[in-house]
């Protein structure tokens, strides 16, 4: 059996690598990587992950991904987020909050959570 994978390919470059790093280090049963945005597409066909993080969630990411996380390079930290057909909306998402959500969108029993900007008001 394989490990879920989660993806990390928000902008910038040192955020991504860092919180992929600490996921990493505190989920060690997940296959965490990084991926820069311009290939999270290939990588998505590839891999199949549970869960991505990125800036902005892409044709690939809401067709092909069940769970995924948007946080905005410009600081604007309030995403909406939907589980088991709920929605929610976070605000200050930190490395608790992605570690959440990470094991939401990973474990089978919970089943998958999906995160998008809120909309426009």
């Amino acid at each position: 059996m394989t490990s879920p994978c989660v993806l990390f390919a928000n902008e910038p470059l040192a955020y991504r690598t860092a919180m992929a790093g600490a996921v990493g280090v505190m989920r060690p049963d997940l296959d965490v990587r990084v991926v820069a945005p311009d290939d999270l597409a290939a990588e998505i066909a590839r891999r199949r992950p549970r869960f991505v993080i990125c800036s902005a969630p892409s044709d690939a990411v809401r067709a092909r991904v069940p769970a995924w996380l948007v946080l905005s390079p410009d600081g604007a930290s309030v995403v909406a987020c939907e589980f088991a057909g709920e929605p929610e909306e976070l605000d200050d998402v930190d490395l608790a909050g992605i570690l959440a959500l990470v094991d939401r969108a990973t474990n089978p029993a919970t089943g998958p959570v999906s995160c998008r900007p809120p909309a426009s008001r």
